[in-house]
């Protein structure tokens, strides 16, 4: 799950060039950076996908180990109702501050 969260840390990070180069126009050096720009972000969405896939198969391991027969559908239940909860508080928010 470490090497999953750390494949979005990476990922977060490849936005860090996009944002100076828009914030600086004036500086040569990060508006000549488009093609290092461009692979950045192609190789964090590439890292991205294959940490997703490693934190859900790990979160269903997980959930699966803590787990037995009575407990395991109010366990997937909790998890499930966190994530939907965390989607719609995420987009309320990102349309708060988009307004």
């Amino acid at each position: 799950m470490t090497v999953g969260g750390l494949c979005y840390v990476l990922y977060c990070a490849a936005f860090i060039l996009p944002l100076k180069r828009t914030e600086n126009p004036e500086n040569e050096t990060l508006q000549n950076m488009y093609w290092h720009i461009y692979v950045s972000l192609i190789v964090g969405a590439v890292l991205v996908g294959f940490g997703a896939s490693i934190l859900w198969v790990a979160q269903g391991k997980y959930i699966s180990a803590l787990a037995n027969e009575s407990n395991m559908g109010m366990f997937n239940a909790v998890f499930w109702a966190f994530m939907m909860g965390c989607l719609i508080i995420g987009n309320a928010l990102g349309a708060y501050v988009m307004k």
